[in-house]
C-alpha cells in the first residue's frame, strides 16, 4: 500500500504540474498578461490545496484507500480534459499545434518550411535555445525574433546569431522609471531623454560584455564599469540641468 501512496503522489504532482502549465499558457493566449494569469491559477491550486487539506480530516477510515481513488480520479480527469482545452483555443480562431516546440516533426506540422518569420517566447531558456539551435539548423533563412528572459539569456541568443532580441521586461522597466519621474516633477520631455538615455547606454554596455559573458570575472568587472559610468552619465546630465535652469533665470 505504501508502493501505491507513493507511485499516486508521483503521478498526481507530475498531473498537477502540466495542468498548471496549460491553464496558464491557456489563459495568457485568451487574456493575455501572462504574469497575472499564471499566479492566478497558481494561486487558485494553492487554494485548492488548502481546501482538501480541510476536508481530509473528515475522513477516518480507510485514508491511503481514499486518498488513492480521488487523486487518480483527479489524474485521469484533468489528462482527458487537456484535448478539450486545446479544442477551445481551435474554437476562438486560434490555430494550435500541442507539443514540444522544439521538435522538428512538430515545426515541420506548424508549417516551418513555409514561414518568414518565427517568433520566440517560450518561458523555458533551455528550450528557447534549443528551439532557435533547431531553426537555425534546418531552416536558417527563417527570420527569428526572440524573447529574453535574462541578460544570460540574450547573450546566448546573441551566441547564436539572433540579432531581433526583446527582454521581456525591459521597455516595461523604462516606462515605470519615466513615470517615476514625472511623479518626482520632472517634464514629460526630460523624462522620456532619461529613458532614452539609460536605454542607449544599457543597450551598448550589453554589446561590449558579450564578447566575455563567458568569463565571470571579466564580466563583473566590465558590468561595475558600465555602473559607475552610468552613475558619471547621471551626474553630469543632473548638472547640465542645473546650470540651464540657473541660466534661464539670469
Amino acid at each position: 500500500m505504501t508502493h501505491a501512496l507513493l507511485f499516486s503522489v508521483f503521478v498526481i504532482a507530475s498531473c498537477g504540474l502540466i495542468y498548471e502549465l496549460i491553464a496558464g499558457t491557456l489563459a495568457s493566449y485568451l487574456l493575455g498578461d501572462s504574469v497575472t494569469q499564471f499566479s492566478t491559477i497558481i494561486g487558485t491550486y494553492l487554494f485548492a490545496m488548502g481546501i482538501g487539506s480541510w476536508l481530509s480530516r473528515y475522513v477516518v477510515r480507510g485514508l491511503i484507500a481514499r486518498f488513492i481513488q480521488i487523486e487518480l480520479a483527479v489524474g485521469i480527469l484533468g489528462g482527458f480534459s487537456a484535448p478539450d482545452q486545446i479544442a477551445m483555443l481551435r474554437r476562438f480562431g486560434f490555430k494550435v499545434f500541442y507539443g514540444d516546440a522544439t521538435r522538428l516533426d512538430l515545426l515541420e506540422a506548424a508549417g516551418i518550411a513555409k514561414a518568414r518569420l518565427l517568433v520566440v517566447a517560450l518561458d523555458d531558456v533551455d528550450a528557447s535555445l534549443r528551439l532557435v539551435d533547431a531553426v537555425r539548423s534546418h531552416y536558417p533563412q527563417v527570420i527569428v525574433v526572440a524573447r529574453a528572459r535574462n541578460v544570460t539569456h540574450v547573450f546566448g541568443l546573441m551566441n547564436r546569431g539572433v540579432e531581433r532580441i526583446e527582454r521581456e521586461t525591459f521597455e516595461s522597466a523604462l516606462r515605470a522609471g519615466r513615470r517615476v519621474l514625472r511623479e518626482l516633477g520632472f517634464g514629460a520631455h526630460e523624462s522620456r531623454l532619461a529613458a532614452d538615455t539609460f536605454r542607449r547606454h544599457d543597450l551598448a554596455a550589453l554589446d561590449a560584455m558579450f564578447p566575455h559573458y563567458q568569463d565571470e570575472t571579466q564580466l563583473i568587472s566590465m558590468a561595475q564599469t558600465a555602473r559607475d559610468e552610468l552613475t558619471d552619465l547621471i551626474e553630469r546630465d543632473r548638472q547640465t540641468r542645473e546650470r540651464e535652469h540657473t541660466a534661464g533665470w539670469g
